[in-house]
């Protein structure tokens, strides 16, 4: 990305919660042992539940556990592809889905499907915006047209279209008698969901992703006593995770952060400021937030402004003042980060300069979450926070503000499960390779062009809402899973 000019940006005091490594006062070292007890407590797995005895269950390999004690209480809510787009949405919200099979031929074979999710949103709007423009595919041209124009104009069209816009990975099936370590190595290679069927492949037990395969791992982690000494690494001894990050400019436009999203097929951008100083995160999911008529002009708001409607917005939903901190620093554990990455439901964190300066080393295979390089200007790096806590967000960004430190580095739950599946001696998982695929086809499946500015402006104050009531679909399958 172009760095834009702003003013050098210095870290906010009250950004790092790492004392200085010389106090001196004794408070500031009472400030150090609060904070490392805190960082102990985050990189510590929750204690396993009892077992019916009262006793605590007994360790085991978590490369045998059977997928189907993961998804034996799955309720899958599915859809299919004439559904409408509002309609759908409206199942993500009413469930707290981010995801929802969408069954090619319901009836008949209930192993084949695609998904729907906040993507899918995006792609839309970026549509009626002018921004995207859908190839043919197995589509006539004149039927696309209309489908195009009934969007702009406002009216439902049908799942199956805007699935066409952006890239997609058809959903691969795994018996429930296999193992959680076969799941690894499809997630590890950048593959996001499977669906579990039962052994003769008739049935859909339930759907598994990769955010909810780590927090089992996490979650059950005091079961599984071979992971123990990988969680206490950190990221530098490990050698996991990537110095190419793709980022944006406080100061650009969001719907340029969703056009980014769309071709570089990755679901969350790191937003900084002019010295790669990193001020917050942007998710695909946050198109959530633009999804009224009301909502529109937050297309053309900085993602500056934008992070100030997402960090209020989560205070009022969540009833307080409060936001997560997407960065770790390449000293943090891989238990610390996997524990940030389930807290906050993440599939990514980003890695910040931490304060002693010491180099990142990339692994040779960049993570699946990143592409392009950050700016130069982003290499030289200062002061992070290692711990997740409630924080009062600012009422207005500032040039001045910087949350994070600068930003080096990314590590994704993909990067997270390919290591998993390495250490137990699957070395050929590439994180990168599903990625490559969906990139592939995402610059073969749209192009961007250009409309008449009154035109866009019209068909964004008329198409751009999606805000009717929750709709459950008749004929659809309530027997699946929330991520």
């Amino acid at each position: 990305m172009e760095k834009p000019s702003q003013p050098t940006v210095t870290p906010s005091a009250g950004a790092s919660l790492i004392p200085p490594r010389s106090p001196s006062s004794p408070n500031m070292t009472r400030g150090r042992a609060r904070s490392s007890s805190i960082a102990d407590l985050l990189a510590t797995p929750p204690p396993v539940k009892p077992d019916a005895a009262g006793k605590p269950p007994a360790a085991e390999d978590w490369q045998t556990v059977k997928l189907g004690s993961l998804t034996q209480n799955d309720k899958l809510v599915s859809i299919t592809g004439d559904i409408a787009v509002e309609a759908a949405y409206g199942k993500l919200i009413q469930h707290n889905f981010t995801s929802l099979p969408v069954l090619i031929t319901p009836g008949v074979d209930v192993t084949q499907a695609e998904s729907f999710d906040y993507s899918d949103i995006s792609a839309l709007l970026l549509l009626i915006m002018g921004h995207l423009k859908p190839q043919g595919g197995s589509v006539v041209p004149d039927e696309l047209e209309e489908m195009v124009r009934k969007a702009r104009a406002g009216f439902d069209v049908p799942v199956s279209f805007v699935m066409g816009l952006s890239p997609k990975d058809p959903f691969l099936t795994l018996q429930e008698s296999e193992t959680v370590l076969t799941a690894v190595e499809y997630f590890g290679r950048g593959v996001h969901r499977l669906l579990v069927t039962d052994d003769a492949e008739r049935e859909v037990k339930g759907l598994l992703s990769q955010r909810r395969l780590v927090t089992y791992l996490w979650d059950n982690a005091r079961r599984f006593p071979s992971l123990e000494p990988l969680f206490q690494m950190s990221l530098h001894e490990l050698g996991i995770g990537s110095s190419s990050v793709i980022s944006i400019a406080g100061d650009k436009l969001v719907i340029e952060a969703l056009e980014i999203m769309h071709h570089e097929s990755v679901s969350s951008l790191a937003v900084v400021d002019a010295d790669g100083n990193l001020l917050g995160n942007i998710s695909i999911v946050d198109v959530k937030h633009l999804t009224k008529s009301t909502s529109a002009h937050l297309l053309h708001s900085t993602c500056l402004q934008f992070l100030t409607v997402i960090l209020t917005d989560r205070g009022l939903e969540n009833g307080k003042d409060s936001y997560p901190v997407f960065h770790v620093t390449p000293n943090s554990t891989l238990a610390h980060t996997i524990a940030k990455l389930v807290a906050t439901k993440s599939h990514r964190m980003w890695i910040v300069q931490p304060p002693n300066h010491q180099p990142f080393s990339p692994p040779s295979t960049p993570s699946s979450g990143t592409h392009t390089p950050a700016p130069a200007s982003q290499q030289q790096q200062s002061s992070a926070s290692p711990s997740l806590l409630p924080v009062s967000p600012p009422t207005q960004f500032s040039a001045s503000r910087g949350l994070g430190g600068k930003l080096i580095g990314v590590i994704s739950l993909t990067d997270v499960l390919s290591l998993l599946a390495k250490s137990a001696g699957k070395g050929d998982v590439d994180p990168s390779e599903a990625r490559r695929q969906r990139r592939r086809s995402s610059s073969s499946s749209t192009r961007s062009f250009s409309l008449d500015s009154t035109t866009v402006a019209a068909a964004a104050r008329r198409s751009v809402s999606i805000e009717r009531p929750p709709y459950v679909g008749r004929g659809s399958i309530d027997r699946g899973s929330r991520r």
